[in-house]
């Protein structure tokens, strides 16, 4: 199954993030990022970065899985979820930034960074220093700056998907445009 998932006539979303949010937990964070796909001179510009969090049994309840969810039963499940939001926003990329299921029927609306969950025996982060070649400093610089995040929020993300296996050249290599809509943009616009 493929990591872009046709949204509207206008919109692809790119799933450039999936991962346990640690390892060892099944609370997943998935990010998409929201692509142009018309007029041809805008096909791949970023309109926006979108979470979704969820315990990996909301997608087996959801889907209706006899056993454990596999990655293409994530895709389907992310999919879903876009394409519900994105009806219930008029047809139009989501204002919030994301969304937390705590159960198939409890969810949370609105910015990751204030996402209200709880890991037991949490993680502890630890801050360090890195020492990285000029130009895998420059790339992890020029990846945060368009995905809008920082230098360790990058360096987590990449390490992440290391972990989780789903790293390759290809999907960190990927460098979309950007277009600054205000974080919101008019799918049916003509520009």
């Amino acid at each position: 199954m493929s990591n872009i998932l046709k949204i509207s006539p206008n919109i692809n979303a790119e799933i450039v993030h999936c991962a346990p949010f640690r390892a060892g937990t099944d609370l997943y964070r998935v990010i998409i990022e929201f692509l142009a796909t018309k007029p041809s001179s805008e096909a791949g510009k970023l309109f926006k970065e979108y979470e979704i969090w969820f315990p990996i049994e909301v997608v087996e309840d959801s889907l209706r899985l006899p056993k454990g969810a596999k990655f293409d039963d994530i895709v389907l499940f992310v999919e879903n979820v876009l394409k519900n939001r994105f009806e219930k926003s008029e047809n139009k990329i989501p204002e919030e930034g994301g969304i937390l299921f705590k159960s198939m029927y409890d969810t949370v609306i609105g910015n990751p960074n204030t996402f209200p969950f709880k890991l037991d025996n949490k993680t502890k982060l630890l801050k360090t220093t890195i020492m990285l070649p000029e130009d895998t400093r420059e790339w992890l610089k020029t990846y945060g700056t368009l995905r809008n995040v920082g230098l360790g929020e990058a360096i987590r993300r990449v390490v992440s998907d290391f972990q989780a296996g789903t790293v390759s050249r290809e999907s960190v290599s990927s460098v979309p445009k950007v277009q600054n809509t205000g974080g919101v943009a008019d799918p049916n616009s003509k520009n």
